[in-house]
């Protein structure tokens, strides 16, 4: 799990080749957990992963705290709208 204060376990952005498409979720899309889940569980099912895998629970961690924190991220965008 990451902000932009806290770097990720496993670093995507290190990893990746200098050309490699990347695509962020934020936590406030309602969809974002959704997506993560079947991102993680799509790679189970193809074999390219198990459960306890550390890829897989920090992506699974990562969809259940976005849930978690949805309604106060939603309240402070709302409140800095509102200061504009």
């Amino acid at each position: 799990m990451s902000t932009k204060l806290r770097k990720p376990l496993i670093d995507c952005y290190a990893n990746a080749e200098p050309e490699e498409e990347m695509f962020i979720l934020l936590a406030r899309d309602q969809c974002a957990p959704d997506a993560i889940e079947a991102w993680a569980l799509a790679r189970i099912k193809q074999g390219l992963n198990h459960r306890d895998d550390q890829q897989i629970t920090e992506a699974l961690n990562t969809a259940a705290k976005m849930r978690a924190d949805r309604e106060w991220i939603r309240k402070i965008i709302s409140d800095r709208k509102e200061r504009r």
